[in-house]
Formats: C-alpha cells, structure tokens, sequence
C-alpha cells in the first residue's frame, strides 16, 4: 500500500493554474478588501483544461472541478463503479439506481475519452463524436456489463466470500486482447537494430519514437523553479524532507499510508500511457473491468537482447518474453470434498485461512497508487532546468548518455523524469522536495511498466531510468528509498547479465558481419555508437554495484568474473559533438578489455594501456572490491591481531602477484599525471585510495566506529567496539596516526575537488568519524619527536607527513585544524557545516549523526598535552562562567588551567578499559521521550532542606526531579525551581498519585500541578498498587479501628490505569508509569491497558537487583527505575567489603560504585541527599566492566537479599523478596 504522492505545491500555487475570468483579472488589481462588492460578485473562475471551459463562480469550486480532471476521484459508486470526487455526490448518485425504474429519459453516454477529461462529449453509441475526429482518436464506449461480472470497487478492501469463488467458478475477467490497438506507446526508444532474415537493415534503426513527446505539454501554471522552499511547502523543512512522509525528526514514517489501495499494473491516472491518448497526451482508460493488458510499443528483438539462445531454450534462466502479457486463470481441478492428512500434528486449512488468502488476491490485483496531482507538475522551463542541471553537476559522475548528441524530444518520459529528480536535488532554488517525488513518480513508473509489460525489462531507455532512479534512492536521504534502491540494485544487474551488456556475446557490429557478406561503413558506425551506448550502460550498473559496496559496506552483486568487455571509450569519443564524427571516430578506436587490463596489473603491476577517467574509476573500484573480499576471508580465518609496520595488511591468493590495495595507490598517484583536467571519476580514484587505508589497516575499524557511534547494537557490543578502538589505538600508534593522515588527506582532497557528487557525502562522513573515533578514544598520537617543525597534511602526500606517521610530532590538517587543540566538538562541527552544504539528502542524515555525537560528547577534548593521573573529585559549582562543566568519559577532572589551554590528564592503561567508556546520561522511554538517567529524589527530605537541596541540585548540573503527593513538599520543590532560573522545559519532572485518590486520579494530578507551578508532568506514576480509603482520621493515610491500614481490597488497578491513561491523552503528562509493581499485578494490567507503562520504579541495589523483575519489563519496553540505590542509613551497603573493595579499584566512593551500577545496567537511578557536596558527588557516573557487573549482580542470589522499604499494606504486592531472610516485620507464618 502506498500513499500519495504529492507534488510540492500549496493554496497559491494551486490558483496560479486558474485563468480567471476577465472581470477576475479586473478585479484582482488593487486591494481585495476595498474592491466593491458588485465587483466581487461579478468575479469568475474558467476552467483552463483542454477544450473544457467550464465557468465557476468560487475558487474553491473550481480546484475541485479541477481536481476530477487529473483523476483525482476517490469515491466510487458500488452499483456501476462511477467514480466521484465528492462522497456526497456519490450518494446522489446511488439514489438514481434506486429510482431507475420510474426514471423516463435516457442517460446520455459519453465516449470513454471524453468521460475521463470530464468535457462534454456530442457522439453517440456507435458513432464517433467531434473531439474525438478532430483528435483522430478512435472513440469507444463502454459496454454495458451486468452488475455481477463487474470487479470490485478499487476505492477499498471488499470482503470476498469463499463460496462465490469456490471450486472451478468462471472466471469474472474479460480475456485480454493481443493486438495492436492494446498496446501502448512509453516514448521509449525503439530497438536500435533489429536485423530481419533477409539481411537488410531495419528502416527504424535510427527512427526514434516521438509521439509521447509530440503531444501538447502538461497544462503548466507556474514556474516553480522562481519559488524559494517556503513557498514550495507552505513551512521551512530540512533539505531531505519531501511530501513522501520522510523527515529528520523522531516522529518520521517511511511507511506509506495503508488506506490507499492501487495496484503496480493500474496507472496513475493522467500519468502514464493506457490505451490510447488524447491530443493533450493524458489516459484514455479502457473499461476498468476489462482492461486490457499492456506492452512497450517496439518489441525488443532477439539480437537486442543479444544472449544467443533461442526463445525456447530448456535452460531456466532464458526468459525472452515476445507477447503482452496474458490474463491469469486459474485452471478447473476436481475440488476434494474430505482432507487427506498423514498424521496428527497437521491442520486441516479452515474458511477463515482461505478467505484470508482469498482477500489477500483481492487486494493485491487493485491498483494501489492514488492518482496525482498534475497540476503542481513543474513547467517546461522548470523540467529543462532540472535536466540541464543533471548534465552540469552529475552527468560526469555516471556518463551513460551523450551530452553533445542528447535530444530531449527523442528520449523516452521515463527517463527525462529521473533525470530532472537528479537535477532538482542540485537546485538552489529549493526544489529538493520536488526531487524527491519525483524519482518516486520514477520507481512507481518503471514498476508499472515493468509489471504491465515484461518486455520493458530489455528496454535499454527503461534499464537507464532505473539506474537513475535507484542512485538517487540510495544517497536521497529517503529511508524508503534507500531501501528500494538496495532491493533495484538486484534487478539491475540481474538486466545487465540477462542483456548480456559486459559479457562477450555477439556485438551489434559482429551482427552485421555475420549475417551480412558485405556491411556498409554508415552501417558499422550505427552498430559501433549502439555497441557503445550499451556497454557503458553496462559499466554504469558495475558501478553503481561497486559502489555499494564501497561506500555503504555491503556485499556487491556483480561478479568481477562476469565481466569480459572493453573498457569505455574515451571522453573525446563519447562526447564528439556530432553523431557522425563520434561514430567515425570510435570506429576506429579501440579499448582496453577489462580482463586484460586486470590481469596485467594483478600480474605485473602495469596497465597494458592507457585508461580514461571512467575506465580508471571503474579499475580503481574493482581494487577497492578485491581488498573487501580480503577483508571479508579475514573475519572467516582470523589471525592472532598483532602491531606491525607493514601499510598493507590484508592476505589475498597466492595468485596475486601484486597486492590490489597497493596497485589502488600507485593507481591514485598515476591520475595526478593525467592529461584532462580532474573531474568526479578522476577524484574518486585518490578518494578511494585515501578510504582503502583507513577500512583496512586495521580490518573492521569503521564497523566499529559506528557501533561506537550507536548505529546498531546494544550497549554491551557498543561497549565492546569503544574498547576494541581504544586497544587499537594504544597499542598501534603509528597505524593510528596513518589512518589519521589518510582521514585528513580524504578531506583535503574533497575541499579541493569537490563536485557535489553523492559519494563525496559518504567519504566525508567517514572522514568525520574517524577523527572523532580517534580522537575521543586515542591519547599519545603526538609521540616523543625530537623535531619541533609542524607537519601539515594536505590532500597529496609528501616526505615530513611519512616522518610523522612514523615518529610523531605538532602535526595540523588542512582545513580542520592542529591536533593538539582538537577537540571532539570542533571535530563535529568542523564536519557537520561540510556536510550541510552539500546537497544530497543523505548528506543531512550523517549530519545529524555528528549533531547527537556532539550533543552526547560536549566539553571534552583530546589528551594531546601533558600526561599526569587525574584527580577524581567533583566539579564545585561557583566556577568560572567560560570554564566547562568537565564530565565527558564518566569521570569528572578538575581542570588547573582556564579554558581553552586546558591542561587535560593522561589516563593511564590501567584505569583505560574502566574510564574510557561513555556511560549513557540520558535512556529513552517508550514514549520516545529522553529521561536523564540521573535524577535526584526528593523523599523523606526535611522543610526547608528540600528547596536548598532543589536549587543546588539544578545548579551543579540536575536536570531530573523525583517527586510525589505523599512527599508533602511538591509547593516547596515548585518555589525552588522558579527560584533556580533554570527554564521548566529543560528539567524533567515526575510525580506520582497517591493510594486515596486512584478513584479521582485527575484530581490528584491538579493538586501536584499546582503545588509544582507547572503546567504538565514528563512523567506521572502510580506510586503503590494499593488503594487507600479515605475517612475522619486522615487524608492521607487512613486507618481502621483496629490500627491497620484502610486498604479497599476489592479495588481493580485496572480502572486506576484507564484513569491514567485518559490523564495522558489529555496532554498534561507526557508519560504514565507505575511504582513498586511486580510481575503479577503488572501481568493484571497488561490484560487491559491500552499504553504501555512508561516505567516502574522500584527499589533497586545490590542487595536487591530484581534481575526477572527487570527483564519482564524490559521485554514489555519498560524502564526500571531505581529508589533507594544506597540504601537506608543502617544498611550494610555502603561498609560491604566487596563495594569497598571494589571502589578502591576503581579510586571512587561506594556510593559511586553504587549509582553506577544502575546505569551501568540500564536503569534510572534516584539517589536522594539534602547535602551540597554529596549531591554534586552523586551526579557522578564511570563505567563498571562487566566482571564486576557480575558481582554486582550476585550479591543478593549469594544470601544477601535484603530490602529497605517494606511497608504493612495488609496483603502480598507480587514479590517473593519482600521481607527477605530475618526481617522482624514478617508476618507469622
């Protein structure tokens, strides 16, 4: 299912394709608002649709009007299938079949030309109307079908009953006709040479088809291309945003809206031909229940398709499909009335099954593509923008077409339409929206045509759309796209070896010699441009392959054995200004063959010729290919990883004489002596050179970056990737500082060339990521060289940047900085403002991939000075304003010089697996909400002590506050944030309801609000699964007469949850939870809650870690919060020996060990404390390994279970700990 596609535009725009009336452009002058008002009755609105000319008298009336003429009807009768814009016009409608008995005069019936413009038609049944003659168009009608044959309406999903269509039940369908009329046209470019046996040359050999473009244009309103972004979208959008649905925010869907249903052998209506056209090129339908199927108009010949097998060849994968596509019966079989089952654990299929299946054929044989909205097409001049754009900025980076011989009007629709996407994405004229629906108008295109008429998978014009529209996808920024991009690449090669384009079968050329005795040289120079033109079509799919591959780290689909082909020609051949000279001149021409050019440099390290830009691109990404199958056999044989001096690493086959990794560099400085001036495919070559060095020198580094980055994986791989780069780094130096060099030449290069190609976005990402990989991770790169001269690195090498590798020293980078004063968020920033200059979609994706790296990582910067162990002890508020709050790593340093020469500690190796991992300061609800990790709880604080605590808490760094009714301080923690002069929206604030008021939790809400002086909580929970019933002794915790607490044990926590819910969607909390619930009554309200509690908070330590209680609520995506992290002030926790011991190790406090612990497992914790020193040294976290962990988490299964907050509710919560071995408050068993 897919959603509409609409095409940039908004309330202006739309009445730019209105032509008023003459008294509206009278009208329309002066101010609207002091016009008479005769005037304004006067004004009128005409329809500007071909030959139509309709009057209306309110704008909106005609948009409407207008609307039914590019087919945008949804509404359809149920009873004739008439389709209607409106759903009350439909409903008139229906009423005339109620009443048709009594009804006297005749319908009139429009031809089907006329009835799908919506334009009044003069012919009748068996005639052929005025429009239709002077359009030379044949004019049909529909035949009247009865009502039981028609198929379904395509406006939604009908049921479909397993009787009507059981056993061998006739089909419904109208056979389909195989004939000339039932063809259509695509504007595709006929075969280039379809030799018949007589031996003479096709008429049509160079004939191109160009009815499509002899039809009068789109109607065209307004020049789009003049418009800035906001008037395209009507709001300011981030550049890969689009109207597919595809932004940058949290609340994205790449998903199209499922109530839509099209399917891909149904048009879009005024999009694509059908059966026949009208004289403005729009859809002339045939009857939707008999439609007819479709074909490309020239059907490929068999030398076209060129694999030198006949049509019908037992080999499987032979597939030359010569006839449209028939209609699909299912064949009559003898319907078993009893299963026949061997064995009992079989199912016999069910009614329910079959219908299941039945209305899954229903559905999937509907159109599903909501027709579009033609008036927001861009006009003429705004395609041939777009176009000219692509032949400036991209065509270099893919030359599959000729510029110099490119004619628009004999180039098939498809094809212009992905290439003015491509060129809209370069635009500065706020077109990327557009682009964006456009190449999905493009795939939708290909997929119908591909579907409608399998012969169009030969079409050479259809193949080269594709592969536009699939490299678009991939670096659009368009998740969906990326995706589709990745599924095409399968069917592109799969075209290029089923056409046989890079492998040796019989060439045009040795065609015509073959079945000709004598061939004259106009005919050899035709065969020879085709031959060419296919091939680079060939080598533009291996690319594209390779390039994944490269950039994106995902295993390529060509084989480098498939390919046995000449290498393109060169530039000045394929750009010759003329047919003729480039026919002549490649005629006489010839390239190097691709196997021969490899084997000589795997062999001898030499090419056997010279190569043109494209042919060095594509040598260079084979190489770059080789050394990724070496890398990949390194995962599967791994070897003992060990430093060593050697700049090429990987282990390929004896076979290879030379190593590929080193001939890609000798291959890259060969280019500087190239005669052409450089372009993109020049550049790529030393790109990829510079890249080889930084994936392979140590092999899986990216993968690791990224991991480390949060790409994937959980936090235990996150962690396991941080530590792999900083052993890395520290034990191989002098690989680092190389793969540092080959990083910051990568950017130099880019900064000099830059060509706004779309690798160039994926190049400079990597780029950014391993400066920050390195320098977030890495210390010490600086060395001990005597030489006091500075290294600068450019984008070419030269002798003192191999010296620095080698020995170290003050080095700086072109274009980044000196790396002594890197720090993580220059690095970002540095690389964030290239990649949002950049124009590709996927550009601002990696953006803001650096922005939330920045964000996590604020503050720090790189051990590049002095080397001393750090003093852990936290930061004391009252510091000065420039001077950053230091808590990068999960260790706070106190800083002895002022920013920015800060005087920044060296962590020692032994301390560095402990300290040098980040540990999370913020976990995301479910609701998609961030929750800092740290909070400070509020419970059993004293009057007064509260606010201080409050204030200070914001002060030094707090940004979560823990509070609840029953605390009896939520006024005094209010008055200390308004206090505090830190903004509302920057602190995190939960509340929770107490047992008295579960039957009124509303109420409850409001007395919290109000105490707090907020408008909203981020987070409201049920503080206990108990209800309390309120009476004369108190409000707050009634009591019976005997003493024990006034519990209503007949309550349903069930109906408190519904309350909670209702309180959520009201938008006064942004987040609902429970507190001190166990897996039973959790399992109770999971059977009827319709939101997902947020979080439970619980006690949580050592003594009482919860682990099954934590593990059911993180299945069900909820996040443990933890009371009571250091226990109570006579618990043993803080004098345990293993905790002391352990915080020795680790040159912290217990209570340290303690809060981290529970991030370190994934849990909020809520240490409480009203004293200033212990607050700030409360809001430090480290990283614990995962042996301690271990310990940790074994304390209480080793008889340790203990817990501190146990209080007599009169009846058991759920928890098999609950009073733990000894405790006095057990009841008598």
């Amino acid at each position: 299912m897919s959603s509409p596609v609409e095409l940039p535009t908004n309330g202006l725009d739309r009445s730019a394709t209105l032509v008023p009336s003459t008294d509206a452009f009278q009208n329309s002058s002066g101010d609207v608002g002091r016009a008479p008002k005769r005037a304004r009755k006067k004004q009128s609105f005409t329809c500007s649709w071909n030959e139509c000319r309709r009057v209306f008298g309110k704008l909106e009336h005609l948009q409407r009007h207008q609307r039914s003429h590019a087919g945008d009807v949804r509404h359809a009768c149920p009873i004739c299938q008439k389709r209607f814009v409106r759903s009350d016009v439909m409903a008139r409608h229906t009423t005339i079949h109620e009443q048709e008995s009594i009804v006297k005069k005749p319908r009139k019936v429009s031809c089907i030309s006329c009835a799908t413009l919506k334009v009044r038609c003069d012919g009748q049944l068996g005639g052929t109307c005025t429009r239709c003659q002077n359009s030379k168009l044949e004019c049909t009608y529909k035949k009247k079908v009865p009502l039981s044959s028609r198929e379904p309406s395509t406006s939604g999903t009908s049921p479909v009953s397993p009787a009507a269509l059981d056993g061998a039940a006739p089909s419904n369908y109208q056979a389909p006709v195989d004939n000339a009329a039932s063809r259509v046209d695509y504007g595709l470019t006929p075969p280039a040479l379809d030799i018949n046996p007589s031996g003479q040359i096709n008429e049509a050999y160079h004939t191109v088809d160009d009815s499509f473009a002899s039809f009068s244009p789109l109607p065209v309103s307004y020049d789009f291309s003049t418009l800035p972004l906001e008037s395209l979208y009507g709001f300011v959008m981030d550049s890969s945003d689009s109207y597919l649905g595809w932004g940058m925010d949290n609340t994205e869907l790449d998903h199209m809206n499922t109530l839509n249903t099209h399917a891909p052998n149904s048009p879009p209506a005024n999009w694509f031909p059908s059966n026949s056209f009208d004289s403005a090129g729009f859809i002339i339908p045939g009857p939707e229940y008999g439609r007819e199927p479709v074909s490309a108009a020239p059907v490929p010949s068999d030398s076209s398709v060129r694999d030198a097998q006949p049509a019908d060849s037992p080999w499987p994968h032979v597939y030359k499909p010569n006839a449209a596509d028939s209609q699909l019966n299912l064949p009559s079989i003898s319907q078993r009335s009893r299963p026949t089952l061997h064995g009992t654990h079989f199912d016999r299929v069910g009614d329910s099954t079959r219908e299941a299946m039945l209305s899954l054929i229903s559905i999937s044989h509907q159109p599903h593509w909501p027709v579009v909205d033609v008036a927001a097409f861009p006009s003429t001049q705004t395609l041939s923008v777009c176009i000219n754009l692509y032949f400036q900025h991209f065509h270099e980076t893919l030359p599959i077409l000729r510029r110099s011989t490119f004619r628009i009007a004999e180039t098939a629709p498809v094809l212009l339409l992905a290439m003015a996407a491509i060129g809209a994405m370069y635009s500065r004229d706020g077109l990327t929206g557009l682009a964006v629906a456009m190449n999905e108008l493009t795939r939708r295109s290909i997929s119908f045509m591909r579907e409608s008429d399998r012969r169009v998978m030969f079409d050479t014009s259809v193949i080269k759309a594709w592969l536009l529209q699939s490299i678009f996808g991939l670096f659009c920024g368009s998740r969906m796209l990326y995706q589709h991009a990745e599924i095409s690449r399968g069917g592109l090669v799969t075209a290029a070896r089923r056409m046989h384009l890079l492998r040796p079968s019989l060439s045009f050329v040795e065609e015509i010699e073959r079945r000709r005795e004598t061939a004259t040289p106009e005919e050899l120079r035709q065969a020879s441009a085709d031959d060419e033109e296919r091939r680079r079509l060939g080598w533009g799919i291996y690319l594209y392959d390779m390039q994944i591959s490269c950039l994106l780290n995902i295993a390529p689909l060509f084989s480098v054995g498939d390919v046995n082909m000449p290498l393109p020609s060169s530039e000045e051949i394929w750009n010759a200004p003329t047919l003729s000279s480039f026919e002549s001149e490649l005629v006489q021409s010839s390239s190097a063959n691709f196997r021969v050019v490899m084997s000589s440099l795997i062999s001898d390290g030499k090419l056997s010729q010279p190569l043109n830009p494209f042919g060095f691109s594509l040598v260079a990404h084979t190489l770059y290919r080789l050394c990724t199958d070496a890398c990949e056999h390194h995962w599967i044989t791994p070897e003992p990883w060990a430093p060593t001096d050697s700049q090429y690493r990987l282990a390929f086959s004896s076979n290879f004489k030379q190593n590929p990794q080193e001939l890609l560099d000798q291959l890259s400085a060969s280019c500087y002596s190239l005669s052409c001036m450089p372009n993109s495919l020049v550049v790529s070559v030393s790109a990829l050179s510079h890249h080889g060095h930084i994936q392979f020198t140590w092999s899986g580094f990216i993968h690791n970056i990224k991991v480390a980055a949060g790409k994937s994986g959980t936090e235990r791989s996150k962690e396991e990737a941080r530590l792999w780069l900083s052993t890395r780094i520290s034990e191989d130096q002098r690989s680092a500082r190389s793969i540092l060099v080959h990083a910051g030449q990568l950017s130099a290069l880019l900064m000099r060339f830059t060509f706004d190609t779309p690798s160039e976005s994926v190049w400079i990402f990597d780029a950014a990521l391993t400066f920050w990989a390195i320098i977030k991770f890495g210390a010490g790169l600086s060395g001990s060289s005597p030489r006091q001269s500075r290294t600068t690195v450019t984008w070419s090498g030269s002798n003192e940047v191999d010296d620095w590798i080698q020995n170290g020293g003050p080095v700086s980078f072109q274009g980044i900085g000196d790396l002594a004063e890197l720090s993580v968020s220059r690095i970002l920033s540095v690389f964030s403002e290239r990649l949002e200059n950049m124009p590709w979609g996927i550009a601002e994706r990696f953006r803001h991939v650096l922005v939330n790296l920045r964000t996590r990582n604020k503050s720090y910067v790189g051990p590049w000075l002095k080397r001393e162990m750090p003093e852990f002890r936290s930061f004391k508020a009252g510091k000065a304003d420039n001077e950053p709050r230091p808590r990068d790593r999960g260790v706070t340093f106190i800083f002895k010089s002022p920013f920015p020469a800060l005087n920044i500690t060296h962590l020692h190796d032994q301390l560095r697996y402990y300290l040098i991992m980040s540990v999370p300061d913020h976990f995301k609800l479910n609701t998609g909400a961030s929750i800092p990790s740290i909070g400070l709880g509020t419970w059993q604080a004293k009057p007064g002590e509260v606010g201080r605590a409050v204030v200070h808490a914001l002060k030094s760094g707090y940004k979560h506050l823990d509070c609840a009714l029953i605390y009896q301080n939520e006024k005094e923690v209010g008055d200390a944030i308004k206090s505090s002069g830190v903004a509302r929206e920057d602190i995190f604030i939960t509340s929770k309801v107490w047992n008295t008021h579960q039957n009124c939790v509303a109420e409850g809400l409001e007395q919290s609000l109000k105490a707090l002086q907020t408008d909203y909580l981020d987070l409201y929970l049920i503080h206990w699964p108990v209800r309390l019933v309120p009476n004369e002794t108190s409000a707050l915790f009634p009591t019976n007469a005997d003493g024990s607490r006034s519990v209503d044990n007949s309550w349903n926590q069930q109906d408190t949850w519904r309350q909670m819910e209702e309180v959520y969607k009201s938008g006064k909390v942004k987040a609902i939870g429970v507190s001190n619930w166990s897996i039973p009554y959790l399992e109770h309200l999971a059977k009827t809650w319709t939101v997902v509690p947020a979080v439970n908070q619980v006690e949580l330590h050592p003594y009482n870690s919860q682990p099954q209680l934590k593990k059911w609520c993180e299945d069900k995506g909820i996040l443990l919060q933890a009371y009571c992290p250091l226990g109570s002030t006579s618990s043993p926790l803080l004098t345990d020996s293993q905790l002391v011991e352990m915080a020795a190790k680790y040159k912290v406090t217990p209570a340290t060990i303690l809060i981290s612990y529970q991030v370190n497992r994934g849990c909020i914790v809520l240490p409480k404390s009203v004293t200033p020193s212990r607050i700030e040294e409360n809001l430090k976290v480290i990283h614990i390994s995962g042996e301690d962990m271990e310990v940790l988490e074994s304390m209480a299964a080793n008889g340790k279970q203990q817990r501190v907050n146990t209080p007599l509710w009169g009846h058991d919560l759920g928890f098999d700990d609950w009073y733990g071995p000894g405790n006095k408050d057990a009841p008598k068993k």
